[in-house]
């Protein structure tokens, strides 16, 4: 399996410096939650469900459901709740923020497709028969 040996190679060329980017945007995600929680008064189960909302990760909104059962021995309903008012914001964040993207950089989709098939055409690939 080349699985193994391909990761750890990715760190030497960039990896790392990718994964502290993936963690600080985590971490500052659940900074900017606890400080809403601290301003607004929100309880922490349902400040959870609006992170997992607002990133649009069902799998964390289950983890966090099951993990706040475990630990009180009760379920907590704000989990899922907050979890439903934030999932729609979060995905259309998530459009807007392609959108702006696009223009803040001003990607053109034309220069975009010649430049793939510029470089598509040096790379050949085995011909389908």
């Amino acid at each position: 399996m080349q699985v193994g040996p391909g990761f750890f190679a990715s760190f030497k060329h960039g990896g790392l410096t990718l994964v502290c980017l993936a963690s600080t945007i985590v971490l500052l995600g659940v900074g900017v939650a606890y400080v809403i929680h601290l301003v607004s008064g929100t309880p922490i189960p349902t400040m959870v469900g609006i992170l997992s909302g607002a990133v649009t990760n069902t799998p964390g909104l289950g983890a966090a459901q099951q993990a706040y059962a475990d630990a009180s021995g009760v379920e907590d309903p704000s989990i899922a709740l907050g979890y439903a008012v934030a999932y729609p914001l979060g995905v259309i964040g998530i459009i807007f923020s392609m959108i702006f993207i696009r223009y803040a950089l001003r990607v053109k989709f034309g220069k975009e497709d010649e430049a793939l098939a510029a470089i598509s055409a040096e790379h050949k690939m085995a011909e389908i028969v």
